[in-house]
C-alpha cells in the first residue's frame, strides 16, 4: 500500500475508534443516571489490577466527602472489573484492545510485543507497564461525562482525600473550565487529580482525544510504544497552544494551590490543617535503587485505605519529616 493511502486508512481507523469508544462510554454512564442542577458532580477514576483491591475503600473515602456526588470507574482489566462489581460501584469495562492494522499497512496486523504492552517507561531500574490504551480511555471518560452535562472531578487511587471541614469547596465553586494540580518541578499539569466543567472543556477534551487516538494509532502502527506520562504533556501543550500541538480551543485554567493539593513529596513539612489531599507521587526525589518510589507509594496508599482501624495515615503523619524518614520515604 502506498504511504499516503496507508496514512489515510489509519486516520479513518482512528476516527472509527474514537467514535466507538465515546458511544460505548456514554451508554455505560447511563448507569449513574443523569445529572441535575442539585447533583451534577461525577467523581471519575481509572484503575487496573495494581489497585483493584483498594477500590472499595477508595469509594468509601469518596462517599464520606461532604458534598453531593456520583462515582464512576473505568476498570481496565478483569481483576479491577470484578473488584468494582463486588463493591457495587458503577463502572465501565473497555473491550480488549485488539486494534488491527490489516489493510492499512504492510506491517504485521498484530501489534508488536513492545507496542502491545506499551504504555511504559524504564528509569533507573523502575519499570512500569500499563495498558496501552489507558490514556485514550482516560481522555474519553472525561469527555463523555462532560458531554452528558456532568462536572468532572478526576481522582486517581494514589490521591488521598484528607478530612477537612471545607474539602474542595473552593475548587467546586470555581468558574474556570479546567483546574489541574500543579507540578512543582515542571510547568506540565498533573493529570492525576483535576476538575473540569462546561462546554469549553467538553469541546477541548473531545478535540484532544480525537487527536490523541489519531497520533498514537499512527505510532503504534509503526510498532512504537506509548511513552508513560506523554498524555500529560499532550494535554498541557494543547491547553497552552504550543507549536505542533492540536488546536482544541481556548480553555480557562486555574492551577490548584500547592499548599492545599501537594504532590512530589511536597506534603512533608507542610501545614496539615491546610491540606485537602495528598497526591502520593515522589517525582524521583527518592534514591532509585530498585523501585524505592513505588515501594513508598504502595506502602502509604495501602496504609491509608486498609488500616484505618489502626490509625491509618493522617495528615499529621504525612507532614512529619520524622515519620516519613522512619518509613524510608
Amino acid at each position: 500500500m502506498e504511504p499516503n493511502s496507508s496514512v489515510s486508512c489509519l486516520e479513518a481507523l482512528a476516527k472509527t475508534t474514537t467514535a466507538e469508544r465515546h458511544a460505548s462510554l456514554v451508554a455505560s454512564l447511563a448507569s449513574v443516571g443523569a445529572p441535575s442542577a442539585a447533583a451534577n458532580l461525577l467523581v471519575l477514576n481509572i484503575i487496573d489490577r495494581h489497585y483493584a483491591s483498594l477500590i472499595a475503600p477508595w469509594a468509601a473515602m469518596v462517599a464520606a466527602a461532604p458534598f453531593v456526588k456520583s462515582t464512576f470507574v473505568v476498570a481496565m482489566d478483569v481483576t479491577s472489573r470484578e473488584a468494582a462489581r463486588a463493591a457495587g460501584i458503577a463502572h465501565f469495562a473497555p473491550p480488549r484492545d485488539n486494534t488491527s492494522f490489516l489493510g492499512c499497512t504492510s506491517r504485521n496486523s498484530s501489534l508488536s510485543a513492545a507496542a502491545a504492552g506499551s504504555y511504559k517507561k524504564t528509569h533507573r531500574g523502575d519499570i512500569r507497564i500499563l495498558p496501552s490504551d489507558l490514556p485514550s480511555w482516560k481522555f474519553h471518560s472525561v469527555r463523555s461525562a462532560l458531554s452528558l452535562g456532568w462536572r468532572v472531578l478526576f481522582s486517581e487511587m494514589d490521591v488521598l482525600w484528607l478530612p477537612h471541614p471545607t474539602l474542595f469547596a473552593e475548587l467546586l465553586a470555581s468558574t474556570e473550565d479546567y483546574a489541574p494540580q500543579r507540578h512543582p518541578t515542571s510547568p506540565v499539569y498533573n493529570f492525576g487529580f483535576f476538575f473540569a466543567q462546561g462546554a469549553n472543556a467538553e469541546a477541548f477534551f473531545g478535540c484532544l482525544v480525537r487527536e490523541w487516538d489519531r497520533r498514537t494509532l499512527l505510532q503504534r502502527a509503526l510498532g512504537h510504544a506509548v511513552e508513560l506520562a506523554s498524555d500529560q504533556r499532550f494535554l498541557y501543550n494543547a491547553a497552552r497552544r504550543a507549536p505542533n500541538a492540536p488546536r482544541c480551543g481556548v480553555l480557562s485554567v486555574r492551577k490548584l494551590s500547592y499548599s492545599r493539593y501537594p504532590t512530589c513529596r511536597g506534603w512533608v513539612g507542610s501545614q496539615p490543617e491546610l491540606m485537602h489531599l495528598v497526591h502520593l507521587t515522589y517525582c524521583r526525589r527518592l534514591s532509585m535503587k530498585g523501585s524505592a518510589e513505588d515501594v513508598c507509594k504502595k506502602l502509604l496508599v495501602e496504609r491509608f485505605y486498609l488500616l484505618p482501624h489502626q490509625g491509618g495515615v493522617s495528615a499529621q503523619n504525612l507532614t512529619s519529616k520524622a515519620w516519613n524518614v522512619q518509613l524510608g520515604c
